[in-house]
């Protein structure tokens, strides 16, 4: 990792460049004047922007005499370049004699503001945060990310000295070019120690370090060509050329590597952080090198720079890359379509509105970046607003939710058939909704209305038989769908109007949900169906009970066995160990004092340990319950609460009809957990419970005043108390509704009875 002094060495003096590429690109707006030397004047051939000209009252065949109060004679540019590209004033010759002054301003031009000045400024911010932000988190590999944050830095000032470069800046051109080359460089060295750190062994990594060579040479030319004139076209050359080639091989690198060793990690570096380098590489470079003209401007191609870092956050922040593929997917996806309507958008511009090569793909990038920036925005709307997004009657996700509670609350199969047609037809409104058995060995259908419709008569079998789960399709007289599938049956529905219907995108969803639903739900169903059946089946035999529960009761019992073994261990055996070893002390003692206080200690040590066994005894088999009967059970239980307990206990216990021998057990351990609970967790000063008698069973109710709970965590963490509380009552067919929030106590109510 960079030392800290050096780290914040490194920050001040990119923060100390970056003011002066900014200082210097804030006071000299772009203005795009093209001249042409005549008898030695330099004189006014074409104004690219029409609004300078008209504000300015410049026009073609001015006379220019200065640039930035500089004898125009003197500057050095227009010997290479014949473009006032950029200026903060200029003095010249109208064509009726008069000499005027005129200051640009950068409100002038908005776009090229924001391509030349704003853009690369925030930018620049962007990458001095992140650089910050990821050395003070300093996660994953360190060399890795040392090198990731130079050249972030790096990509930083050349991005933002674009605009110097162009207005023949010496600082400015020396900045642009040395970083544009050092940028490429230290990317090669972020892949080789990211390689590294991802088990990616590379024999071509160990060469590059000769490429430091580089920007020490383009550094150097850079400063010669202020003082040759004539190096500036063959360093431009040079520089363009070694950053094309040098962008190839990071390309090479990471393609060779991605299909040798396919990691999320790889394809999310070639995805954010080099497809960025292609605008430049394809629409400014290439075209400068070959055919001396580019299409898109150093500053427009460089704008796709503001995506790396979304590839720095990916490859250095994220621990677990698991939803990578999810991203670049999705990424892959909006972008096609974006593509697609900004070819559209632009094939129609042009025909309508003539306009420039250079507009044509300045509006491309800024028509894609807006569409895909308008997907994402979107998704995260629909979601947000899912269930408000249509009208009442178009808002399926939300009638999902219902839709499912409704068929949830089913008992078997036919009612299970009976609420989904009457869900379906109520919401799609079909008048015509039933469901056919196929049996797929007799290739015959069965209905189970009594052939009360027939819209399946005409449907061909093959076309059922070949149907899959969850598939719907769409006939003339009808729609139909199978909604569960075994070995020899298949259920199809069966939907059907009087009038022709079409199913919109957003019903057909929703019903391909709903039948998923209802084959799980009948999947399920069977199951317990067939359990029951194998009951039965088992209790006819000597053998009560089948396989599978003698299994998952042996296994519950040594469960219950482990838990009071180990209690008995930590607990009694501690004891008793402790007890042998004070015996073995007091067989020599002749001391018959101190021998007599140490007998009475260990009489009071035995007394504690049969109190605890007995209590380990009594929580085995309550006590009194068979005898003298729960009212009494219960009552010892509550003395002996009222001794461990802090809060004030307040109980009210109503003799109950006894409908189920499983009951007195229940309550028993029903109130002891809630009085174990509030003993250890409820901090409450007092603490009621009631128990009474209902129509058709009882009643527990609890309630104390201490610190409650947040029910949603509770229920993540499931708690073995209440889980254990729940199991017991559901078991009985038992309903529980547990009431709490954090420093507002805690309420339960059970309800247990036999059905009517």
């Amino acid at each position: 990792m960079i030392p800290k002094k050096l780290f914040w060495s490194i920050i001040l003096f990119y923060f100390i460049l970056g003011l002066y590429i900014f200082y210097v690109s804030y006071n000299s707006p772009i203005v795009q004047i093209e001249l042409e030397e005549r008898d030695d004047q330099w004189i006014i051939s074409k104004i690219a922007y029409e609004i300078i000209g008209e504000k300015y009252n410049i026009h073609e065949g001015d006379i220019v005499l200065k640039i930035n109060n500089q004898d125009i004679h003197d500057s050095p540019k227009l010997r290479i370049d014949t473009t006032i590209l950029s200026a903060s004033n200029i003095t010249l010759i109208t064509k009726e004699g008069k000499i005027e002054h005129i200051y640009f301003n950068h409100n002038d031009l908005t776009s090229q503001s924001l391509n030349f000045f704003l853009l690369p400024l925030a930018y620049f911010f962007i990458a001095l945060f992140l650089a910050i932000f990821l050395y003070a988190l300093n996660r994953g590999n360190k060399l890795s990310l040392s090198y990731l944050i130079l050249f972030i830095l790096s990509v930083s000032l050349a991005y933002g000295s674009t605009a110097l470069y162009s207005r023949m800046d010496k600082i400015g051109t020396t900045i642009n070019s040395t970083s544009m080359i050092l940028s490429a460089v230290l990317f090669l060295y972020f892949l080789k120690y990211y390689f590294q750190f991802l088990g990616v062994q590379l024999k071509y990594f160990k060469y590059i370090k000769w490429l430091y060579i580089l920007p020490v040479i383009v550094f150097i030319l850079t400063i010669l060509e202020n003082f040759i004139l004539s190096l500036y076209t063959k360093n431009t050359v040079i520089i363009l050329s070694l950053f094309f080639i040098l962008v190839v091989v990071n390309f090479l690198v990471t393609i060779i590597t991605y299909i040798k060793y396919p990691m999320s990690q790889i394809k999310i570096i070639f995805w954010c952080i080099l497809i960025p380098f292609m605008p430049l590489t394809f629409l400014y470079i290439i075209p400068l090198l070959f055919y001396q003209e580019y299409i898109l401007s150093a500053s427009l191609s460089s704008i796709l720079f503001l995506l790396i870092p979304l590839g720095f956050i990916f490859t250095q922040l994220t621990e677990r890359l698991f939803d990578i593929e999810y991203h670049i997917t999705r990424l892959r996806y909006y972008s096609f379509f974006a593509l697609f309507i900004t070819v559209c958008l632009l094939i129609g511009i042009y025909f309508i509105v003539p306009i420039s090569l250079n507009r044509i793909f300045s509006l491309a990038i800024f028509i894609f970046m807006t569409l895909v920036i308008s997907f994402y925005i979107k998704e995260k709307l629909d979601y947000k607003n899912r269930k408000v997004l249509f009208s009442h009657h178009g808002d399926y996700i939300h009638l999902l939710y219902k839709s499912i509670e409704d068929i949830r609350k089913s008992t078997n199969t036919l009612e299970l058939y009976n609420k989904l047609s009457t869900l379906i037809s109520n919401q799609l409104e079909f008048n015509v909704v039933y469901i056919l058995e196929y049996n797929m060995k007799e290739k015959q259908l069965i209905t189970y209305q009594e052939n009360k419709f027939t819209l399946h008569l005409s449907i061909d079998l093959a076309l059922i038989e070949n149907l899959h789960l969850g598939e719907i399709k769409k006939l003339e007289s009808c729609y139909i769908a199978s909604i569960h599938q075994d070995a020899e049956v298949k259920q199809i529905l069966i939907l059907g109007n009087s009038r022709y219907t079409v199913l919109k995108n957003e019903e057909l969803l929703w019903l391909e949900l709903v039948i998923l639903f209802a084959n799980n739900f009948i999947d399920n169903t069977k199951l317990v169906e067939d359990l029951l059946i194998e009951l039965n089946a088992a209790q006819q035999k000597e053998n009560n009970q089948p396989n599978w529960l003698q299994k998952l009761i042996w296994m519950k019992l040594e469960t219950e066995k482990n838990v009071l073994a180990q209690e008995l261990h930590d607990t009694i055996l501690q004891d008793q160990i402790f007890l042998i070893r004070e015996m073995d002390s007091i067989i020599n003692e002749h001391n018959g004092a101190l021998l007599q206080t140490k007998m009475v200690d260990l009489r009071y040590q035995l007394i504690s340990i049969n109190h605890q066994l007995r209590a380990y005894c009594e929580a085995l088999k309550p006590p009194l319950l068979d005898t003298l009967g729960l009212t009494a059970a219960l009552n010892k239980l509550f003395m002996q609460t009222r001794k461990r307990a802090s809060f004030t206990l307040i109980s009210t216990i109503n003799d109950i009809e006894i409908k189920n021998e499983g009951w007195p057990l229940l309550i028993y351990r029903v109130i002891q957990e809630m009085l174990n609970n509030a003993i250890k967790h409820s901090q409450a000063t007092y603490v009621k419970i009631l128990l009474t008698q209902t129509e058709y069973g009882f009643e527990i109710f609890y309630m104390d005043n201490g610190v409650g709970c947040d029910m949603n965590a509770l229920n993540i963490t499931k708690s073995m108390g209440l889980t254990g509380l729940k199991e017991r009552v559901l078991a009985f067919n038992g309903s529980i509704v547990v009431d709490s929030y954090p420093n507002e106590g805690m309420q339960i109510q059970i309800k247990v009875g036999v059905e009517k």
